[in-house]
């Protein structure tokens, strides 16, 4: 299993151990609050790394957890193409009252041979709802090099793969907020 999937399985092995507990329910609730906050902390953590790794999991949890189409926050679609998951992420950057660019990230798995397996990020940019760049780039290349180019075009490229890089933290750290929650509903609903 992955990061994802254990943070997961975490929240489930806790939310099982109250509701099948024979304690008192004041013991059972200091216990799950505690162990909760031990998963919290985690999550918080994740909001100062670079998450994009988690990228492939990520989308593989969306498409068990939100079928048919995976859809959570910035993320439109996933789908399951010849064992390999294709996912694509709306989201807009330099919005202004005149200008508005509107990227379409597509993430294509990618099978490196082995057990290994990457991914590969196809980025269309729309200025004002016209198609002006599109383009591919590797996981591993998503963070460009030169932050500020003197060319609109690269710059506007170079904002589009930054934001992607922070949606995909903040849909993550969402997705195990809203996981958690959940978690807490059944516990709230076995304690009446």
């Amino acid at each position: 299993m992955g990061l994802i999937k254990d943070i997961l399985a975490a929240c489930d092995d806790i939310t099982y151990h109250y509701i099948e507990s024979k304690k008192p329910k004041v013991i059972k609730n200091i216990n799950f609050n505690h162990s909760m906050k031990k998963i919290d902390k985690l999550i918080d953590k994740l909001n100062n790394s670079d998450i994009t790794g988690l990228i492939i999991e990520y989308i593989e949890v969306l498409s068990e957890l939100h079928p048919p189409y995976g859809r959570f926050e910035h993320c439109k679609s996933v789908k399951l193409i010849n064992e390999r998951y294709n996912s694509t992420f709306e989201y807009d950057i330099l919005k202004t009252n005149k200008d508005k660019y509107h990227i379409i990230a597509d993430v294509y798995q990618i099978p490196n041979g082995g057990f290994d397996i990457s991914c590969s990020i196809q980025i269309h940019i729309y200025h004002n709802g016209i198609p002006t760049i599109s383009f591919f780039i590797p996981l591993k290349d998503l963070i460009p090099k030169v932050l500020k180019d003197p060319n609109r075009i690269e710059a506007i490229s170079a904002e589009a793969r930054i934001e992607f890089s922070k949606i995909i933290q903040y849909d993550i750290i969402q997705f195990f907020k809203e996981y958690q929650k959940n978690c807490r509903s059944k516990v709230e609903l076995n304690g009446k």
